[in-house]
């Protein structure tokens, strides 16, 4: 259920995690997707004349926050549809719901 109501913060990996570096390193960097995409754009667009700093973080959000969504939703379709293809930070395999 995480997944599919908040799985674009990550928080489906971070409870999966049972202190799984693994795991917490790729809830972080879900959780982190849209912010990153907008520091980058905004650093393009700085380089670029500063003309297009505010232009360059919106599509950088745009492009993190649609890879951010992707994910999400191939994780959410990943867990529910086999339990045996996402273990737990432990290698157990998952319960069905």
């Amino acid at each position: 259920m995480l997944s599919w109501f908040v799985g674009w913060t990550g928080a489906d990996w971070f409870n999966a995690a049972k202190a799984n570096p693994n795991y917490l390193a790729a809830g972080s960097m879900k959780l982190l997707a849209t912010p990153a995409g907008a520091a980058a754009g905004a650093l393009v667009g700085s380089l670029c004349g500063g003309r297009g700093t505010i232009g360059g973080a919106g599509v950088g959000a745009s492009v993190g926050g649609a890879a951010q969504v992707v994910w999400s939703l191939v994780d959410a379709i990943r867990i529910t549809a086999s339990t045996t293809s996402m273990p737990d930070g432990n290698g157990v395999p998952l319960k069905p719901f």
